[in-house]
Parts: C-alpha cells; sequence; structure tokens
C-alpha cells in the first residue's frame, strides 16, 4: 500500500521532515504548578520558572495576593544560590521583584541565608550576576534597619577571597549614599576600617579610602580622626589631598532613596 506523506509531515527545502510549530508547543507546554517548576532537576525549567515569577510579581502589582509571597518566600534561598550560573542569575532577577514588593516581614524572615549567598554565589560571579547581588543587599538594607546588612558586611572584610572586601566596602558606600548615613552604625564601620588600611589588599584599601571620604561628607572629620591619625603618611597625604580637591560650595548631601519604613504615605 503507498501512504501520502505530504498531506501529513512538512517537509524543509533540505528534504528533511519539519515539526509543525503547534506540535513543538504542545510538547513544550509545562503546566505543572510554578512551585514545582521551581523545584525541578533541569536547570532550563528553573530559570524559566523564575523568570514566570518574576513577570507575574512585575505584573501583579498592588492586586498580588499574600500568599504568593508566603508560598515562595522559602525558595528565595533557592533561587539566590542555584548552582548553575544562567539560572542564578535569573533567579537573582526574581528575588529583587519578591524583596521590592513582598512585606517586608516575609522577606527579612530569610534575610541571613541571603546575605550568605550573595557573597558565596553572586560575588564570584560574572559581572551582571555581581550587580544583582550588589542590588539585593542594599534591597534588604532598604526594607530593615541597615545595621544587620551592615553587621554581616564588616564580618566579611577579613573573607580569604581578595574580591570579597572589596564589594562589601562598595555596598556600604553606596548604602550611605542612597540612604543618608543616619540609619547606619558609623562608629562600627569606621572602627572596621583601621585593618583593611593595614592589610595587603590593594583594591579594599581603595574601597576603604572611598568610603571615608564618602563618610566625610555627611559628618566631617571628627568621628573620623582617630581612624585618619592610625594611617600610613601617604593614605593620610591621600586622604587630605582628596577632600581639598572637593568643591567648598557643594550643596549638603541628602539621601536619595527612602528607607521602606519612611516612604511618605501615597
Amino acid at each position: 500500500t503507498n501512504i501520502n506523506m505530504e498531506d501529513d509531515a512538512p517537509i524543509s527545502a533540505s528534504g528533511s521532515y519539519v515539526i509543525p510549530d503547534e506540535v513543538v508547543k504542545e510538547e513544550s507546554v509545562d503546566d505543572r504548578p510554578l512551585i514545582e517548576k521551581i523545584a525541578d532537576k533541569n536547570w532550563k525549567t528553573r530559570c524559566s520558572a523564575y523568570e514566570e515569577l518574576k513577570t507575574t510579581i512585575a505584573a501583579g502589582g498592588e492586586s498580588l495576593p499574600e500568599s504568593i509571597f508566603t508560598d515562595f518566600g522559602p525558595w528565595l534561598t533557592k533561587m539566590t544560590s542555584d548552582s548553575n550560573a544562567g539560572a542564578l542569575d535569573v533567579g537573582l532577577d526574581a528575588a529583587i521583584a519578591f524583596i521590592d514588593s513582598a512585606d517586608p516581614s516575609i522577606s527579612l524572615n530569610y534575610a541571613d541565608k541571603l546575605l550568605s549567598n550573595m557573597v558565596d554565589k553572586a560575588f564570584p560571579a560574572k559581572t551582571s550576576t555581581l550587580n544583582k547581588g550588589k542590588q539585593i543587599i542594599l534591597k534588604l538594607i532598604e526594607i530593615s534597619d541597615p545595621s544587620n546588612a551592615t553587621t554581616f558586611l564588616i564580618s566579611k572584610l577579613g573573607d580569604k577571597k581578595p574580591k570579597t572586601a572589596p564589594i562589601c566596602l562598595e555596598i556600604l558606600r553606596s548604602g550611605i549614599i542612597m540612604f543618608g548615613i543616619r540609619p547606619f552604625p558609623v562608629k562600627e564601620i569606621i572602627k572596621s576600617l583601621a585593618a583593611v588600611f593595614n592589610g595587603t589588599n590593594g583594591p579594599a584599601r581603595e574601597a576603604a579610602m572611598a568610603l571615608i571620604v564618602e563618610v566625610h561628607r555627611w559628618v566631617g572629620q571628627a568621628p573620623l580622626q582617630a581612624l585618619l591619625d592610625s594611617l600610613r603618611t601617604a593614605q593620610k597625604s591621600e586622604f587630605e589631598k582628596i577632600i581639598s580637591e572637593l568643591p567648598e560650595d557643594a550643596p549638603p548631601v541628602i539621601p536619595t532613596v527612602y528607607l521602606r519604613k519612611e516612604r511618605p504615605k501615597p
């Protein structure tokens, strides 16, 4: 019996069989609950699930049920420590959307683990992932008392990985620029820097210098004097040169972002 395949099987110009689009779509649909896809062993499936969660949160606005945050909150730590680099990058996007939209009390349940994940997973990763890691730490500062994240960042200044200390110091500086210096434990920050200036990590010393210049912009020299007196002559001269070159008529420094609890009511 001759079977005519022309009506059933599309053929490409090269003569090979082409799978119809509708078949591809039908076969690729994964209609499992989102929470199951986030737990999947396949990194591509997890990646798609993280993207779906981010999109769902972004599209939901204020109408999102709180259940989406209570249900997916426990998965924040998984999304931000994914073993696959591509999935991790998308997982951090989802975490940023989550922290932005959820009640702070939900996100803060996982704050300590999120901070650790940023150092362990985001800091050593590619630039886009690193920047998202920084953003998540700044988001955690925004939704809470900055003291917790500050204490954590200070505790990592002696980390064996040379990239860690400079990144922690950059985040502290960014936090002060964004939220102002008032909510930060300034004495603890200043006290922690003597060891950095005396250390062998050049990028960390540079980041520490940028940080004390920023602190000086907010509180002047008096709180920094004990630290400055402990610096090497070359370091002290570098600091004084930077300060002398700042414009004298610069406007007063003010925060650029509200802490969540200080946002004006709409």
